[in-house]
């Protein structure tokens, strides 16, 4: 793993209250732009290479017990039908996607570096997937 992509500040949980979705669980991210971009060249690097199938973010250690260690990027083999899964995988978030859906999480990303917050990527038909919520720093 590369140095940049270790010890990232971006505050990660799964939400186990239903106050965001009623439908499924809920990861939580939050944080500042800087540590958003860390995470944005991981997903490019990704993209770049030809034969990556996954980036991984060491995330910032955090004190609540229900955080999350890593968020991991992976890219999946062309299918038939377009996916954006998300999961927990042990201590991490993957975000798993296929080459046509890469768009989609990286306007995600990037609206989220720009400022934008309290907005969700809710993956379609994805059985067993949760939703992602993305917040700004000051948010609670």
């Amino acid at each position: 793993m590369k140095k940049e992509f270790q010890n990232v500040k971006i505050d990660c949980w799964v939400e186990t209250e239903k106050r965001l979705s009623k439908k499924r669980p809920c990861f939580c991210v939050r944080a500042e732009s800087e540590a958003v971009s860390t995470a944005l060249d991981a997903l490019s690097e990704l993209n770049q290479e030809e034969y990556a199938s996954n980036r991984t973010v060491k995330l910032q250690a955090q004190r609540a017990s229900r955080d999350v260690a890593k968020l991991i990027f992976c890219r999946y083999p062309e299918k038939k039908k377009s996916i954006i899964c998300i999961q927990r995988e042990n201590d991490a978030l993957k975000i798993g996607f296929t080459n046509d859906r890469i768009s989609s999480i990286r306007h995600a990303f990037e609206a989220w570096r720009n400022g934008e917050e309290d907005f969700c990527l809710c993956p379609e038909n994805s059985t067993g997937s949760y939703d992602l919520w993305f917040w700004r720093a000051s948010m609670p």
